[in-house]
């Protein structure tokens, strides 16, 4: 067994059964659930902790916005509105009280900007390290979620913004692209659709991975790299390619639509944001790189992945 966090959501997933109104259950960004009268509740939780997502010196204020963040980025990938959430804090028992103020000035100042309305929570404290739990929620009313299962062969691949090097500060003051989610749902017709959390070829494998023939050909030339992975470059001899293929926490949106849809987007972008077409989904059942005067390369999902049961 694969003891990752895919597997085993994999293992959950195919434990558990769902109520009738369950719309879109494990495995998407968010699930779906469906509260009569047209609309549909969309809900997502994500764990910020001590020594993986942060660290403490990076500030209270920035490990607050970001645990909000990461779940608002979710609900983006939807292609639908966040409007409440609930947050649950395991402090160590010595965590000054102006820290933990300042964790929450942090989800403050995110919460209003996205006009997330924060209803309840939990405070525990324990041995450490810190941990944030988030839970946000969104009713859609006429929007159907964008999910990840959308895609077709022949579908154009594109991403918002510039990819990798987050580690060098995205990571911690990335906005979620929440706004041109909707807008993207609302207006564009995309087929399908992710955050970039743990990596563009990791996350784009996501949206294949319904059907066993799909592929994808990404083109080497046509990704957007950051200047963060290009700075990253020069200081470990990774190439900012491969940084902006592989890095976690960009936490733009990759999404897929039609030719004349992406062709639009490239030229207007999406509420002020950039899109950059950089792909074709393909039936060769493979994500592959295409380099000008070079031979096809096989990519690897090689993004970060949670893994446990394992000693060391």
């Amino acid at each position: 067994m694969d003891d990752s966090e895919f597997d085993y959501i994999s293992w959950i997933k195919e434990q558990t059964k769902h109520g009738k109104n369950v719309l879109v259950g494990i495995g998407d960004d968010a699930s779906v659930i469906d509260i009569g009268s047209g609309r549909k509740l969309v809900v997502t939780t994500d764990t910020v902790i001590e020594g993986v997502h942060c660290r403490l010196e990076d500030g209270a204020v920035l490990i607050g916005r970001k645990s909000l963040a990461v779940s608002i980025s979710d609900l983006a990938a939807m292609g639908c509105p966040a409007d409440y959430c609930v947050i649950a804090a395991t402090l160590t028992k010595d965590t000054p009280r102006d820290f933990a103020d300042d964790i929450y000035r942090g989800i403050r100042t995110i919460a209003d900007v996205y006009k997330v309305d924060l209803v309840g929570g939990d405070v525990t404290t324990g041995k450490g390290p810190l941990s944030i739990t988030t839970t946000v929620f969104g009713i859609a009313e006429g929007l159907e979620p964008v999910l990840r299962t959308g895609s077709q062969v022949g579908d154009a691949i594109c991403v918002t913004g510039s990819l990798g090097g987050s580690l060098r500060g995205k990571h911690l003051r990335f906005e979620p692209r929440l706004t041109a989610g909707i807008e993207l749902n609302r207006t564009f017709q995309v087929t399908s659709m992710i955050d970039i959390s743990d990596g563009l070829v990791q996350d784009l494998a996501h949206l294949i991975e319904h059907r066993a023939f799909h592929g994808a050909d990404i083109f080497a030339e046509a990704v957007p790299v950051s200047d963060d992975a290009r700075a990253l470059e020069a200081d470990d001899g990774k190439s900012a390619l491969e940084h902006a293929l592989h890095d976690g926490e960009d936490f733009e949106l990759c999404f897929t639509c039609s030719e004349t849809v992406a062709q639009a987007l490239v030229e207007g972008g999406v509420c002020g944001v950039s899109v950059s077409r950089i792909g074709t989904i393909t039936d060769s059942g493979a994500i592959r790189l295409l380099k000008k005067g070079e031979a096809p390369s096989i990519l690897s999902p090689d993004g970060y992945v949670h893994r446990f049961g394992q000693d060391g």
